[in-house]
């Protein structure tokens, strides 16, 4: 009761403001049914080069970086909100994902992470992508930085950092179909939808699949499947 309570008299009204009707009601159904069950559908989303915005990386900025395991340790000490807790951290450097940041005054503004390889989204799910891409992953923005375009900015700064060797030529990451902040961040970097992904179970995953087209990309398999398999 007290979700639908939220949804209808904060969330939905700030989603009917900001993007319209179609999606503030896709929002609220979206929420409901995975009050229920796990229904979560995807927008699987990639990133080429030549639809790069090369504006957003224009000229030289100390701000942004790659960060390792220590500085994220203290910022993390100092922000819980960053939610960067030391088993994640842990997890992802073993794996050899990459954090690009945005530092400002000592303070962590945003992030995102970038992986090469078969990376967790939860505990049940895992992600798989073709070789020749990147996985983008985990993006936050601090509540005092939002509103400037972090999002895109570091992405195509990070982009363009990640690909110079020439391995990797592309990124592909994911977005929930009624997430539209990031969904709006990542059209503005250049990112395009490819196709879409769904997962279904009960109390746990159960079934996941992709659109025609995804599944050369991106795929997303039941880790508990797997491993019975």
């Amino acid at each position: 009761m007290r979700l639908l309570l939220k949804i209808l008299y904060v969330s939905f009204p700030r989603y009917l403001k900001r993007y319209g009707v179609a999606n503030a009601a896709l929002y609220a159904t979206y929420r409901l049914a995975n009050s229920a069950i796990i229904l979560l559908i995807f927008k699987v989303m990639t990133l080429e080069p030549g639809d790069l915005d090369w504006s957003l990386i224009a000229g030289q900025d100390e701000r942004w970086k790659f960060l390792g395991p220590d500085e994220l340790g203290r910022f993390s000490e100092q922000d819980l909100s960053l939610e960067l807790d030391p088993s994640f951290l842990s997890a992802a450097f073993a794996r050899g994902d990459l954090c690009y940041g945005f530092v400002e005054n000592g303070i962590l503004g945003s992030y995102t992470w970038y992986a090469t390889g078969p990376t967790p989204l939860s505990k049940h799910l895992t992600a798989y992508f073709r070789h020749d891409y990147i996985y983008m992953y985990k993006s936050f923005t601090a509540l005092a930085f939002r509103g400037r375009h972090l999002c895109g900015i570091g992405v195509s700064r990070a982009f363009h950092s990640l690909t110079r060797e020439g391995i990797h030529k592309r990124l592909v990451s994911y977005v929930e179909v009624h997430n539209q902040p990031s969904l709006k961040a990542l059209r503005r970097a250049g990112f395009k939808s490819v196709g879409k992904a769904v997962v279904l179970g009960g109390k746990s995953p159960r079934l996941s699949c992709t659109s025609p087209g995804s599944p050369v990309v991106f795929r997303i398999k039941n880790r508990s499947r797997m491993a019975r398999d």
